[in-house]
Order: C-alpha cells, then structure tokens, then sequence
C-alpha cells in the first residue's frame, strides 16, 4: 500500500464505493498516532462544516456504521470480498434502489446528515397528515 495524495485516496475510495467494494484501511486513530487495520463497506464521501473529507461506512472490525476522515486513512486497497453489513440508505452517493449514483463522483459539501434529513422529512409528513 502506497503513499498517495489525500485527493487521490477519495477519488480511489469513492471508486470503491460506487463499485460496491469493501475497502481494507489502515487508520490514524488520533491517539499517539496509533493506527489500526478496518476493513470497512462506505455508504457515502462528504466534507464536514470544517472542510475535511470523511467516509461514512460500515466498520466490520466495530460491527456498527462509523465515520473516518479521508486525510487520516493512512493505506487503502479494495478486497475481493462480498459486502457484508447493512445496506446503504438513500444518500448523495447511493440511490434507494442502494445502487450508486452517476453523480456520486464529486458529492456536494453539506453540513447536514444523511439521517437528519430523513428525520426532518418524516416529521414533515407526519404533521402534514390530517389527524384521525
């Protein structure tokens, strides 16, 4: 595994993620600069409020949804593996159909979630609905 510009590593990534890959990392955890080796299923690439890249993804070594920051993926190659956790929901870079999108390659910032939009749109309908 290489050392690659961090433009580079999200253009590879999102490469993964729209060809439905998994995705083995080795991640800067933050602490001491200790890393750690994830093999992790990406629902979705977006900048934060603060302008850093991060991939929200499926961890297999945690079994729950995560988010990494690109500039901290230290290595990365895809793994002929089959995906394994849960399916994407609807975001900019999967469809509901959990396919990914022809415009998935350069995702918009954003300083909303995927899950917060969904929740704002349920309370919408729901207040909207006449009551019984």
């Amino acid at each position: 595994m290489a050392r690659i510009s961090n433009a580079r590593r999200r253009e590879l990534i999102i490469r993964a993620a729209r060809n439905l890959k998994p995705v083995e990392i080795v991640y800067e955890c933050g602490k001491d600069g200790e890393t750690e080796r994830r093999v992790i299923e990406i629902h979705d690439v977006y900048t934060t409020k603060d302008g850093n890249w991060v991939a929200s993804a499926y961890c297999r070594l945690r079994d729950e949804k995560r988010t990494f920051r690109i500039d901290r993926i230290v290595a990365h190659r895809a793994v002929r593996l089959t995906w394994q956790g849960p399916a994407p929901r609807c975001t900019p870079m999967f469809t509901v159909l959990g396919t990914p999108t022809i415009t998935a390659h350069e995702p918009k910032p954003r300083t909303y979630t995927a899950d917060g939009l969904l929740d704002s749109i349920r309370k919408k309908i729901a207040a909207a609905r006449p009551a019984a």
